[in-house]
């Protein structure tokens, strides 16, 4: 999931498809729908690794492409100050062509090594997409399966950011991709601080944004705690216990703390 995509509660049952969106959920503190947040908070990658798996052409035959792009949402990143740090020999010189946006060269990866390359500036991304190659024999050579890893900034790892296996391609030559939309890092719905007594499990659907059709069933939501106001009576000078309590997904580590009672 990208940024700007939501997910919003219905009650159990729900069919995301079919769902009556006025019927979602309200719970006190509980944004709903609730959206991921907008690209500068999430994670930053200064480099990237692309390894082409397939051709058009069959397994073992040579990839080839005019250009490589990669997207944050709606916007095309910048790729021409890209550098290849990672290429084997003969590659280095046409993967700097793939990032340059010039549709006058192209890349063909005969081993299908793939290479790595570096940004001047971290970006956050969450699309690949690619240019075909020129002239009616370069249709073999239209990469089909393929995966993406990055590294986030102050990191050497590598994470996994996609891995295609079946990319549509245009048969028109150079022409671009569809963008294969990925998750550029970590997905987090900051869900605030449910409050009340509204524990239960929900359906969650999800949207491509906020305000977009909620047809695409997410999962399921399991919202614990204890079931409405339950009033607990000891006398002084007595053995008190407090119990037993209601509750959902309650368990024997769980405490209970006596406060001072303030009348509104």
């Amino acid at each position: 999931s990208r940024a700007g995509t939501a997910l919003k509660v219905f009650p159990e049952g729900t069919v995301c498809k079919n769902s009556d969106l006025a019927h979602a959920v309200e719970l006190p503190g509980l944004p709903n729908p609730t959206a991921v947040p907008a690209a500068p908070n999430a994670t930053l990658f200064g480099r990237f690794r692309f390894r082409p798996l397939r051709a058009h052409g069959g397994p073992g035959k040579p990839i080839g492409f005019t250009d490589i792009h990669l997207w944050s949402g709606a916007v095309r990143i910048d790729l021409r100050d890209a550098s290849v740090t990672s290429a084997s020999p003969g590659l280095a010189e046409a993967a700097r062509g793939a990032l340059d946006g010039n549709a006058s060269t192209e890349l063909l990866d005969e081993g299908l090594v793939g290479f790595e390359f570096e940004l001047e500036r971290p970006v956050w991304a969450d699309g690949l997409s690619f240019v075909t190659g020129s002239g009616e024999a370069s249709a073999v050579r239209d990469p089909v399966a393929f995966s993406l890893e990055a590294s986030p900034v102050g990191s050497r790892a590598w994470l996994p950011l996609v891995r295609a296996t079946a990319l549509e391609v245009p048969r028109e030559r150079g022409m671009e991709t569809e963008v294969v939309r990925f998750n550029g890092g970590r997905t987090t719905y900051p869900l605030g601080v449910p409050i009340g007594h509204d524990v239960g499990r929900y359906h969650l659907c999800w949207a491509s944004r906020v305000d977009g059709s909620f047809a695409v069933e997410a999962g399921s939501l399991l919202l614990t705690g204890l079931i409405g106001i339950q009033d607990q009576w000891c006398f002084a000078g007595t053995s008190c216990e407090l119990g037993p309590v209601a509750g959902l997904g309650l368990s024997p580590a769980d405490r209970v703390l006596a406060v001072a009672h303030f009348e509104p």
